[in-house]
């Protein structure tokens, strides 16, 4: 199914997850310090978290350092010599201190700076300077603390619950089997930017989940690419909800024109400004799961990844977003845009400028976060009123209070999104 005119039915999502309901949302979660302290034990521990790609891990002894404040963690992912990645807390059992410093690098061993015990990237425990001095001693029971890890198409989770509630294939689910397939694995340069918000980390998610703000945020920049004449309101291609994640397939406007300078950088690469503009073929190689209407004016499709990343996903490059809690009113913000190697200093052009346009785009919804922050903290709008086209929003509150007060919170979101039909 495809948006022809503004007219296009707008109705339909509701009548898809009629289990979803329809009625104003309760801002009250995006403020309560109670209710942020039930999301980092019964949320955050329990479920998958997104680490980060594998290939910068690819070698023996590679290693990279992740801080995850919200479980009072920081995590240690290290390739080991048979060819597998570990994942351990970052400390010394022996006195606790962390046992590297470094965000990442590459080593043989791990050896602790306070009192030189030495540890392979597979955990075990190698050398202990005079050993014979503790008591009952065995190597064997001082290992690193290990995290239950796992790989998805080259993306790293890790799971901080023992054992985890599902694997990671289950926690995936259809949206990940409708995803296999996609090359992510050839897009190894990256550019990243970051920012920390003074705001909730659900209203910065929120900010990222609909197209209904691109008219207004997104007008003098590439909203011009993903609305136009015959769809003013940027109204999607189609919203896929999952019991955890959801897939925004967001319209292209095929009549854009672009500017000299995207012009150039269309003539020596793809760039996300051609991207965006539809009236492309429907690329037929992309996995089922992309660009699932599989209509030419198709821009790119928006990945929610429960409980907290983005998966932007183009034809030719994607972009992750995701959105860690520091408190219950800040978030930090990190994106990370992807791209096959340039062959050519033209094609490298290309890159840098599309780089820049996700930038200024991003820049550009940040500009409401702290903002709409600030205005609910007044406490004079207790409810959220979300129209039909902003769905996915009301499933990431749904799905997020299900396992806050849910014992069983995936059979509860597995509920949320049945009844109806397409």
């Amino acid at each position: 199914m495809s948006v022809e005119t503004e007219s296009a039915e707008t109705t339909r999502y509701d009548k898809v997850y009629p289990n979803l309901g329809t009625g104003p949302v309760p801002a009250g979660p995006c403020l309560d310090p109670d209710y942020y302290e039930l999301e980092r034990k019964r949320l955050f521990a329990r479920t998958w978290l997104y680490f980060g790609r594998a290939e910068p891990l690819s070698k023996p002894g590679a290693f990279r350092v992740k801080n995850y404040e919200v479980c009072n963690a920081e995590v240690l992912v290290t390739r080991a010599r048979d060819g597998e990645l570990r994942a351990f807390h970052n400390m010394c059992p022996h006195r606790g201190r962390q046992l590297t410093q470094e965000e990442s690098g590459s080593c043989r061993a791990f050896t602790c700076n306070f009192h030189g015990w030495t540890f392979d990237p597979d955990g075990s425990l190698r050398n202990v300077p005079a050993e014979e001095k503790f008591f009952d001693f065995d190597r064997r029971d001082y290992g690193l603390k290990p995290i239950a890890i796992d790989v998805w198409e080259g993306f790293i989770f890790i799971s901080f619950a023992q054992p985890p509630m599902q694997t990671l294939e289950e926690f995936l689910g259809d949206w990940g089997d409708g995803m296999k397939g996609y090359p992510f694995q050839q897009m190894t340069e990256s550019f990243r930017y970051s920012a920390t918000y003074k705001a909730n980390w659900k209203v910065t998610l929120d900010a990222f989940q609909e197209f209904y703000h691109v008219r207004t945020v997104h007008k003098h920049s590439l909203g011009k690419t993903v609305r136009g004449p015959r769809n003013e309101n940027s109204y999607t291609l189609d919203i896929q909800l999952h019991p955890l994640h959801r897939l925004i397939s967001g319209y292209g406007n095929p009549e854009y024109v672009p500017s000299p300078v995207e012009i150039a950088a269309f003539t020596h690469g793809k760039s996300i400004a051609q991207q965006f503009g539809g009236g492309q073929e429907a690329n037929d190689l992309l996995p089922r799961g992309v660009n699932p209407t599989k209509a030419a004016e198709w821009s790119f499709d928006i990945n929610v990844v429960f409980p907290n990343v983005i998966v932007d996903v183009l034809d030719g490059m994607y972009f992750t977003q995701e959105f860690w809690p520091v408190a219950v009113d800040e978030v930090y913000h990190e994106v990370n845009m992807y791209f096959p190697p340039p062959t050519s200093a033209a094609e490298l052009f290309s890159r840098h400028h599309s780089a820049i346009e996700l930038r200024d785009s991003i820049l550009e919804d940040g500009s409401n976060i702290e903002p709409v922050q600030t205005a609910l903290s007044k406490s004079q709008l207790t409810h959220l009123v979300l129209q039909d086209e902003e769905i996915a929003v009301r499933h990431s509150y749904r799905v997020v209070n299900e396992f806050v007060y849910s014992d069983d919170p995936y059979s509860a979101a597995v509920e949320a999104v049945s009844g109806g039909a397409r």
